[in-house]
């Protein structure tokens, strides 16, 4: 297995293959028909070295848009706004100071956009910031970013490829909106090798839908070549799967505790390791992890309360009942005594 596969898998054993929603602004690929037209489309490429120079945009609508912001319910950040040089923010109160921006804006000698995944990469090193600034001030921010980095004609090219891609991500979180609805058998190895199957094939039907052939190559082929190894990882031997996943957990263990002994930014290390989109993705799952054991250890403190209290034990069990429910989820109850186990 090549590094890129490798750094895939990770996604998969600590964020998740289907961490579609808007908040986590990612994509996959999959393995199946319509790979083999993106190779055909490869070869056109390469063959004819011919590219669109102009750039279809796909515009939300005010509705889509007033969709995203309720479902990220994002509110504004006026610290963010007090500051004239946006950018500054970034570098002096943002998750990304001390970072540099990644990603380009490449043009060709007419003053056109170039396709190219540092255009991809520039889009999500923002996209990382939304929670931090609300979903029009990222927006906003990457807007401003093209404008101060384009001129014409690369400058109308860039703001509408920025469209198509927001076109894309709401795209992408009603298929995940709709495949979470088709659950399947965990014992079923078959059955969840078919099902990523048929979530690869969706999402690759709108990468066709909302980019143009030299920018669905320039974004997405890397990725469909990685899905389409990954599967085939799925479908064959185990134990080199999991020696893998072994080899990726000992790769993160030794970059949180290089990040305790030199005191450098966890995130910027696993940046630098497996590129903004993952490193986020590990981000949010660490988060999601803290959150929950604030939430556990905040139990435990009432549990004590309730247990001292001199109710009778008949009341003590409602009350205890009626903390975890308010506390955690269906599936956060199930785990509370593993969780409880290990914070003590």
């Amino acid at each position: 297995m090549n590094i890129s596969l490798t750094k895939k898998v990770c996604l998969i054993v600590f964020g998740g293959l289907a961490f579609l929603g808007l908040a986590k602004w990612t994509g996959v690929a999959y393995q199946a028909a319509p790979v083999l037209q993106t190779n055909q489309d490869q070869g056109s490429l390469t063959n004819n070295q011919i590219s669109n120079k102009s750039v279809e945009s796909f515009v939300l609508s005010s509705s889509e848009k007033a969709d995203i912001k309720a479902q990220l319910n994002v509110a504004q950040n006026n610290e963010y706004n007090r500051f004239k040089d946006k950018f500054e923010w970034i570098g002096s109160q943002s998750s990304l100071r001390g970072t540099s921006i990644a990603g380009s804006y490449p043009i060709d000698a007419e003053g056109h956009l170039l396709p190219h995944i540092s255009i991809k990469h520039r889009f999500d090193y923002f996209m990382t910031l939304l929670g931090e600034l609300s979903y029009e001030q990222l927006i906003e921010l990457i807007k401003e970013d093209i404008k101060q980095s384009l001129e014409e004609p690369a400058l109308s090219e860039a703001l509408s490829l920025l469209e198509n891609y927001q076109a894309y991500k709401y795209a992408l979180k009603a298929l995940d909106d709709e495949f979470s609805n088709y659950q399947v058998s965990l014992n079923d190895k078959t059955a969840i090798i078919n099902r990523q199957i048929s979530l690869y094939q969706e999402i690759d039907k709108l990468r066709y839908e909302y980019f143009e052939l030299d920018y669905r190559l320039a974004f997405f082929a890397q990725d469909i070549a990685d899905e389409q190894a990954l599967i085939a990882n799925l479908q064959g031997n185990d134990t080199n799967r999991e020696e893998d996943k072994t080899k990726l957990s000992g790769l993160i263990n030794t970059l949180e505790l290089t990040s305790k002994e030199t005191g450098e930014s966890l995130f910027d290390l696993q940046v630098k390791e497996f590129g903004v989109e993952a490193a986020q993705r590990l981000a949010n799952v660490r988060e999601s992890r803290n959150e929950l054991n604030t939430r556990v250890k905040e139990y435990l403190k009432q549990k004590e309360g309730i247990l001292n209290s001199g109710l009778s034990t008949q009341d003590q069990s409602l009350e205890l009942k009626y903390l975890i429910e308010s506390s955690f989820s269906l599936s956060e109850q199930k785990r509370l005594n593993a969780l409880v186990a290990m914070l003590e």
